[in-house]
């Protein structure tokens, strides 16, 4: 899922479910729960980069995979 540098390989499966997440939630918050920690900032520092508004992603221990 990462590439040699730490960035997410895109697009995935998952970005698209982020998006049409975050235009079904139509202003509403998504939070996302991830279990591991270095999964969670490649995703933050995306949505960083690509300006996508509306997604959050957290750390959780157990959180589902």
């Amino acid at each position: 899922m990462l590439t040699a540098d730490g960035k997410l390989k895109f697009p995935t499966k998952k970005t698209g479910t982020m998006e049409k997440q975050v235009t079904a939630a139509n202003g509403t918050p998504v939070v996302w729960c991830m279990s591991d920690e270095r999964t969670r900032w490649p995703w933050n520092r995306w949505v960083l980069e690509n300006n996508v508004k509306g997604i959050k992603f957290v750390f959780q221990a157990g959180a589902p995979q």
